[in-house]
């Protein structure tokens, strides 16, 4: 099997993606001559190894709503970011205290 990395996706998402948990982050990065931590280029083509750790609550729950995580960092600059309170970002531009 393969996965085609989205924008901000990281090996982690890809872990959670595939195999419904993270801890499956190490093979990825084994079987894709990867560091945990290297970015991830978007449209590029991950080996997904098999697994038997598989968390299948987890991994049910993301394929039935076509949820696919995308946690790394972006690119966006606090400038552009929307204003209004729908749009603040407690420690960013919502202070608390």
């Amino acid at each position: 099997m393969i996965v085609k990395v989205l924008d901000n996706q990281t090996l982690m998402d890809i872990s959670i993606q595939v195999y419904g948990t993270i801890e499956g982050i190490y093979l990825l990065a084994l079987s894709n001559e990867l560091s945990i931590t290297d970015y991830l280029q978007p449209g590029q083509i991950l080996e997904i190894p098999n697994n038997d750790n598989i968390n299948a609550d987890t991994l049910g729950y993301y394929n039935k709503n076509l949820i696919k995580p995308t946690t790394g960092q972006s690119n966006l600059s606090i400038e552009s970011i929307p204003l209004g309170i729908g749009a603040m970002i407690i420690g960013t531009n919502f202070r608390i205290g």
